[in-house]
This record gives structure tokens, sequence and C-alpha cells, in this order.
């Protein structure tokens, strides 16, 4: 599940994308540049900067990450 908490423009190489702080809940480990399906859309995990451990091995991530432009449905 992603929960996303805010949105931001950066400036890119390839022109403007949208940057989005969001919360992960997974059961696994997630890793800088891992993609992720949520609700038929992609999303690249940008950074890692925060794991919160809620129970056993579920837990979340404060991270900013980057709508890939297209979905999966």
């Amino acid at each position: 599940m992603i929960r996303e908490s805010g949105e931001q423009p950066v400036e890119t190489p390839g022109g403007t994308v949208s940057e989005v702080r969001a919360r992960l809940y997974t059961f696994t480990f997630i890793q800088i540049g891992d993609e992720i399906t949520y609700d038929g859309v992609r999303w690249r995990v940008i950074a890692v900067p925060f794991e919160h451990l809620i129970a056993g091995n579920l837990g979340y991530y404060d991270c900013p990450i980057m709508k890939l432009g297209y979905s999966t449905s």
C-alpha cells in the first residue's frame, strides 16, 4: 500500500518529474531503484531514508517515489 503525503516538481536532465513523498507499507525490504506497482500505476523508489517496523516483518518506509508515467492496467 502507498500513502502519499506530499508532492513536488523536480527538474531532471530529461525534464520535470513529480516526486511524491510517500509511506510504503510492506512485508519486504525496499531499496533505491526498486519499482512498485500500486493501483495499476508503476512507481520507482528514489531514496530510502526511514524504515519503521510495526509488528513481525510488517513495516513501512517514508521515502520519495517517482511515478514512471505508465499504468499496468
